[in-house]
């Protein structure tokens, strides 16, 4: 697979009164307490992209920023840049300790049921 971009393209965003450029990362929707939606960037701080005052519903607004996220991601992946699939894959290949497990020793229990009481001896 090829590591290097395959072209130059960019995407821009209206959510308020000026188009902007949405970045790398996937966009989230917030409800905010003054009636208006906010608009998240899901990178490390969670930092705020735009307010979106609008009044369609919910349902729609998240359909918007699907199709957003979507081209956000075919972006990436037409400049080569936040390959989520192949950081995946290096996130794995690191060694972590995070998955070592320790389990308790196993033993061997006899569990009854109440028709298997009748019947034993005991």
């Amino acid at each position: 697979m090829e590591s290097e971009s395959v072209s130059k393209s960019e995407i821009m965003v209206k959510f308020s009164h000026d188009w902007i450029d949405p970045g790398i990362h996937r966009l989230k929707l917030a409800k905010d307490s003054l009636s208006c939606w906010v608009i998240h960037r899901q990178d490390d701080d969670l930092s705020v992209l735009s307010l979106w005052d609008t009044k369609l519903k919910e349902s729609v607004l998240n359909r918007h920023l699907a199709i957003i996220n979507q081209a956000i991601s075919l972006n990436n992946a037409v400049n080569g840049s936040n390959n989520e699939f192949e950081d995946a894959r290096q996130r794995e290949s690191q060694e972590s300790s995070l998955l070592e497990r320790e389990w308790l020793p196993e033993k061997e229990i006899d569990v009854q049921g109440p028709i298997s009481r009748i019947f034993s001896n005991e």
